[in-house]
């Protein structure tokens, strides 16, 4: 079958403002908030004041910068490796953790991403394994069977027509695609330009529920969900989960969510992504954490879980400057706590990635 590849670009919105950090004991990080002064525009008939803005300025590495909410911790960069993203997490009998990521060598485009897998007995140190799981496709989510197979979803890369895929494998590192899509976009309404990062959480009373992006014509930026008895036969659910644009007037970001059942049945949602006031200033970025109690109507917590900062060498006093983002996080459940994979990314990029980029890991041990 003839195949053209489908891409989603979204654009990050800028002017980014933030509060100070909170410096973590030992460390020797300089940190600094930049603000701007208020101003006044007149016309004939009116006074228009412009709030005055602050950004986050830190020199110190992630684990001196990174600013956490009460109750998570930072166990640090677990994969050294800045074109491995959009990661998955899965659990293995053995007790060990497997992350599927995708790994990108041209993150400027033309974009050729392949599926590679890391793995660890501890969830701390990740070695990378040989040979490529997925040749083609984007924006893993894997979820492991009752019968002990893996099932993998994807992003479709190289057809006519935005869709998803899923792969199936019985050792977790040999996957084959499956025939036929399980979602394949409407091509209007919710989905008319945006279909992507599909996210699938096994339910705990039986059978699945996938979270994934699309963006209607007015370019709002929506969370979407589908209901599946058996993983494969997929009914979109009315109404949408998250409107990203009631979060900030000007929002546009990753779509990629990492859902999370804990032992009480509360959906915890986690995306990263930009919030800003009404006014469109005080902006903060990084991981926001969503909860819920029937994984279809969800409240935000205000506090982010990771909060980013502009990087000082490169700040210029602009709202447009470097920065790193914690992104495209997915969570899992262990003895431990729960574990928080995420991609730390600076956006924009301005070239060769750099060492601060990589694969990060926070942990939260009241959440079970």
């Amino acid at each position: 079958m003839s195949r053209t590849r489908v891409a989603l670009g979204v654009a990050l919105s800028i002017g980014l403002a933030l509060t100070a950090c909170q410096q973590q004991s030992g460390t020797s990080s300089s940190t600094t908030t930049t603000t701007t002064t208020a101003a006044s525009t007149t016309t004939s008939s009116t006074t228009t004041t412009v709030p005055a803005e602050t950004w986050y300025v830190c020199d110190g590495t992630p684990a001196q910068c990174l600013k956490l909410a009460a109750g998570w911790t930072l166990v640090g960069k677990v994969i050294d490796e800045p074109l491995f993203g959009n990661v998955s997490a899965v659990g293995l009998p053995s007790g060990g953790i497997r992350i599927y990521g995708e790994y990108e060598t041209n993150p400027l485009g033309p974009w050729n991403p392949r599926i590679m897998s890391y793995v660890s007995d501890n969830g701390l140190q990740f070695g990378l394994e040989s040979g490529v799981r997925v040749s083609e496709g984007r924006r893993p989510s894997v979820v492991r069977l009752s019968d002990g197979r893996y099932r993998m979803y994807l992003e479709a890369t190289s057809q006519t027509g935005a869709a998803f895929w899923s792969a199936i494998s019985s050792d977790g590192l040999n996957f084959a695609l499956e025939p036929g899509n399980r979602l394949t976009s409407t091509g209007g309404g919710n989905e008319a330009i945006g279909f992507t990062s599909p996210r699938v959480a096994a339910l705990k009373d039986g059978g699945y529920r996938m979270y994934y992006g699309g963006q209607n014509s007015t370019l709002d930026s929506l969370l979407l969900s589908a209901i599946s008895t058996d993983g494969l036969i997929w009914t979109r659910e009315e109404g949408i989960r998250i409107n990203a644009k009631s979060h900030c007037i000007d929002w546009a970001g990753s779509f990629l969510s990492g859902p999370v059942i804990d032992a009480n049945g509360t959906v915890r949602l986690y995306w990263g992504f930009l919030k800003c006031d009404s006014q469109g200033t005080n902006d903060h970025f990084g991981i926001f954490e969503f909860t819920s109690s029937d994984g279809l109507a969800f409240t935000q917590d205000p506090t982010l879980v990771v909060e980013g900062y502009y990087i000082q060498s490169k700040f210029k006093g602009s709202g447009s400057d470097p920065r790193l983002f914690p992104t495209a996080p997915f969570g899992l459940i262990t003895s431990a706590g729960l574990r928080l994979y995420f991609s730390l990314v600076e956006k924009p990029t301005t070239g060769a990635p750099i060492a601060e980029q990589g694969v990060y890991c926070v942990l939260n041990p009241s959440i079970k």
